[in-house]
């Protein structure tokens, strides 16, 4: 049987589509992680769903206290948006760090959420800044929140049915990221967000979910406490992944208490 190709104009449209035709359809955003398992015949759908054109799917939005990223919103977008680069700078600095100008061009917030790659650029930066993902079904809406969502590396919440329609984050003006590539091409990404005294730094890359720590008071008392924190985490990780990421941590807090 031919692979069948729904396009549908509206998302009532696509939930209705995904309620008729339960477990049959994969649905398409942005392409990157669908096309290349349909080419590698890692994944076999009866039906292939195309939510790209959904006009609701493709806002951004900049609140007083959150902010709006669409699903349909790509990487590209994310690091033009000049509001964005005042609003929540580690964010563009992700959206700059993802794969290259191409990806960046197709791939997609929801995309990438729904892929639940922990070890991705993504998940530092938003478990960081803090937030939820907006899910839209047949039975209703619901959200999650960031450090709910991801259960293991490509396993999420996420229900039969459901399309993740957006993400709402919040503010973070004072947020870093920072992504290595080692030469077997595995990465490590780090973000760091301080508000008020605290400051939070999450590392993906060095176990199947990111590392969060968080650390009040004092700049040597923070940058001592995380340290620590992150040292504790290192049993079965190589020696230099975790010497990287004293590095860039480091360089990231260098730069917060510059702007101090």
């Amino acid at each position: 049987m031919p692979l069948e190709y729904l396009v549908p104009e509206s998302l009532d449209e696509a939930i209705q589509l995904l309620h008729q035709h339960p477990g049959e359809i994969t649905i398409l955003s942005g392409g990157q992680v669908v096309i290349n398992k349909l080419r590698t015949a890692q994944i076999m759908p009866d039906k292939l769903m195309d939510i790209g054109e959904i006009p609701e799917l493709q806002q951004v939005e900049i609140g007083v206290d959150n902010i709006w990223l669409g699903g349909n919103v790509t990487h590209a977008t994310l690091s033009r948006h000049s509001k964005l680069r005042s609003a929540i700078p580690g964010l563009v600095q992700m959206a700059l760090a993802v794969g290259d100008q191409q990806i960046r061009n197709r791939a997609t917030v929801g995309g990438t959420v729904a892929n639940g790659d922990s070890l991705g650029d993504y998940w530092p930066l938003l478990l960081a800044v803090g937030g939820h993902i907006h899910l839209h079904s047949y039975t209703g809406k619901r959200q999650v929140a960031f450090n709910e969502w991801l259960q293991g590396r490509h396993k999420i919440v996420c229900n039969e049915g459901e399309i993740v329609v957006g993400i709402k984050i919040h503010h973070a003006p004072q947020s870093l990221f920072h992504k290595h590539v080692f030469s077997n091409l595995e990465t490590l990404a780090i973000a760091c967000v301080s508000k008020e005294s605290q400051l939070r730094v999450v590392v993906a890359g060095l176990t199947e979910l990111p590392i969060v720590t968080t650390a009040s008071g004092r700049f040597e008392i923070i940058t001592n406490s995380i340290h620590e924190a992150l040292s504790n985490q290192s049993i079965g990780i190589h020696p230099y992944k975790i010497h990287m990421a004293h590095c860039i941590i480091d360089d990231l807090l260098a730069q917060f208490e510059e702007r101090r």
